[in-house]
């Protein structure tokens, strides 16, 4: 029993450790990320106290012998261990810590798509932790002797499932918000790069086709000798050319910086608008756009 209440302590600051991760607007990213890294230890130590039952799963798997309530949390494990997976190789691409660092693991973050896998694995290992706890709420009960009429163990585990039903669909909502937002920031700013690269290859071509006045050859005004001058000696049509605005060859115009007027403000191109770093909103370095909504 023992042995079993410090499994049970163990679980439970795995789940205050969730909890926290999922509020990175209050913890900011050093402090969320040193969190995962404490977390997937903690995981590895569960997983360790938990080497017997995960034997004997495998073996009552293998001879067709498990319960199905057995194969179901069997089940629910795997999936839970999959999701942690997922987060943690995802943790390692969009780490800020790693990415200054210059490792080349966190090199592959060059698009929300990564964002989005750990933001989906983070949600998933709620829901998949509340359904966890759901199924074990009897061995729960008896562990830390909370009564309960026995009689009334079938309206107890409907009642429980019913509350988890109503987290999950909450969790699930929050992740559809979530996972639209990442999408919608990636691709303004995929947007944004687009219309700088088209502005940019514009002007240039324009800059390689129109010279500058000043910049004319020789031969430019033979075509004009013979135009009566004026009294000053120019010829009239060099006296048109040089007053007409028109004879001046387009400047090419300076693209402005995404994050320069109030229109991006709101962080639309997917940069974080907040300090003049220009930190992608998918992997910001501070807790400021968090805290101003941005994300």
């Amino acid at each position: 029993m023992r042995k079993l209440k410090i499994r049970l302590f163990l679980d439970a600051v795995l789940g205050a450790i969730i909890i926290a991760e999922m509020l990175i607007q209050v913890t900011g990213i050093f402090v969320h990320e040193i969190l995962g890294f404490s977390l997937v230890i903690l995981l590895i130590a569960h997983l360790a106290l938990e080497r017997k039952w995960i034997r004997a799963a495998c073996r009552g798997a293998r001879s067709n012998r498990l319960r199905k309530l057995n194969l179901v949390k069997a089940l629910i494990s795997l999936v839970l261990f999959a999701a942690f997976a997922a987060m943690v190789v995802s943790s390692l691409i969009i780490s800020t810590i790693l990415h200054d660092a210059g490792l080349p693991l966190a090199q592959l973050n060059n698009s929300g798509f990564w964002t989005c896998v750990h933001s989906a694995s983070a949600y998933a290992i709620c829901m998949l932790t509340i359904i966890h706890i759901a199924v074990h709420w009897a061995m729960i009960f008896n562990c830390f002797k909370i009564p309960y009429n026995p009689e009334r163990r079938y309206a107890i585990s409907v009642s429980i499932g019913a509350l988890a039903g109503v987290a999950i669909a909450v969790l699930c909502s929050n992740a559809s918000e979530s996972i639209s937002r990442i999408n919608k920031s990636f691709e303004s700013l995929d947007e944004q790069n687009d219309a700088s690269s088209q502005d940019a290859s514009n002007a240039d071509s324009s800059s390689d086709a129109d010279p500058a006045p000043g910049e004319r050859s020789i031969g430019d005004d033979s075509p004009n000798e013979g135009a009566p001058k004026s009294e000053s000696g120019n010829s009239s049509t060099d006296r048109t050319d040089d007053s007409s605005p028109e004879a001046e060859s387009p400047q090419p115009q300076e693209t402005p910086s995404p994050n320069e007027g109030s229109e991006h403000a709101d962080g639309s191109n997917g940069i974080c608008p907040l300090c003049p770093k220009q930190c992608p909103l998918s992997a910001p370095r501070c807790s400021r756009p968090y805290q101003a909504g941005l994300i």
